[in-house]
């Protein structure tokens, strides 16, 4: 059976079937290739790491749900130069990982999730893996908020007047990933001469917002500014509005506690985030100076980052 959950992850039809390994493992190849094509990618081997999946009524949940993530991280934009490509392919392979790892906090179908991370470790860095483990605590905890408040958000949107496309809980959890995907691109990407941003200031934007969050605000301007801020991002935002007034609720305070508490740990990112300057990749040194970096393809097939000359 384990052999079967494997192929069954991989399938992408609507329901499960059998497939013979060799089979499987030829149209995933064929898959990876053919995404790494789209970025002008070529590998003359790309790495695999295979996770088998526990027999459980809940797997099946457990596949569709990480199919639907790693699909989130699709670009619209065309990259100009190899620095671009591999950046954009690192980003899908970090969502790979992310769709395991969600789906594993949302279901918790491992028994080891030590053992999951020491796989999760050969397909993306140290410090991404970090990363991942904060993102994916954060997201988790808007899972079960939505969970929860799926019936008030859907009201919420009729009373205002807001289409409600959704027919459950997690297509509206898959929305929001895939809003807030493409907001976060919208800051990066590769205009030719992009400002670099100031920590101090990234910061002090982000304890005031979560400082909104917390509800320590009294009617000030920049409480407004907020609302109206989570009224722009649509469904990356509506949920917080629908659910604003029931944040201290019995049934919700727990759970919106937990929500500030890994909101909070977010704010690190800012210490691992790329910058761009004329469509090459930038990061800043222990020096806090800001140097350009580049990647390629060891010989393994892994891609590789590393500090510019």
């Amino acid at each position: 059976m384990q052999h079967k959950i494997f192929m069954d992850i991989l399938n992408e039809n609507p329901g499960p079937r059998e497939v013979p390994f060799l089979t499987t493992l030829a149209k995933e190849m064929e898959r990876a290739i053919a995404e790494e094509a789209a970025l002008g990618i070529k590998r003359n081997q790309i790495p695999f790491i295979y996770i088998n999946l526990p027999d459980t009524p809940q797997t099946p949940q457990f596949i569709r749900l990480a199919q639907a993530i790693r699909t989130v991280a699709s670009f619209d934009l065309i990259p100009e130069n190899n620095q671009q490509r591999y950046w954009m392919r690192c980003v899908q392979l970090y969502w790979q990982a992310k769709a395991i790892l969600l789906s594993q906090k949302i279901f918790n179908l491992m028994p080891n999730q030590a053992d999951l991370e020491q796989l999760l470790s050969q397909m993306i860095p140290k410090t991404a893996l970090k990363n991942l483990q904060l993102e994916t605590d954060a997201e988790k905890a808007v899972y079960d908020l939505i969970l929860t408040g799926e019936p008030l958000i859907r009201d919420w949107a009729k009373t205002e007047g807001i289409d409600y496309p959704f027919q459950n809980s997690q297509d509206l959890f898959l929305r929001f990933l895939k809003d807030k995907f493409q907001s976060s691109l919208s800051k990066k990407p590769f205009k030719p001469e992009p400002l670099w941003p100031d920590k101090r200031e990234q910061r002090a934007h982000r304890c005031k917002w979560l400082k909104f969050l917390a509800d320590q605000f009294t009617g000030e301007t920049l409480e407004c500014d907020y609302l109206n801020l989570l009224k722009e991002t649509e469904w990356e935002g509506y949920w917080i509005l629908a659910l604003w007034k029931h944040k201290n609720q019995r049934n919700f305070k727990k759970l919106w506690q937990t929500y500030l508490k890994t909101q909070r740990k977010l704010i690190t990112l800012f210490d691992s985030e790329l910058h761009w300057r004329k469509g090459v990749p930038h990061k800043t040194q222990r020096t806090s100076k800001i140097l350009s970096i580049e990647a390629e393809i060891d010989k393994t097939g892994y891609i590789t980052w590393y500090w510019s000359s």
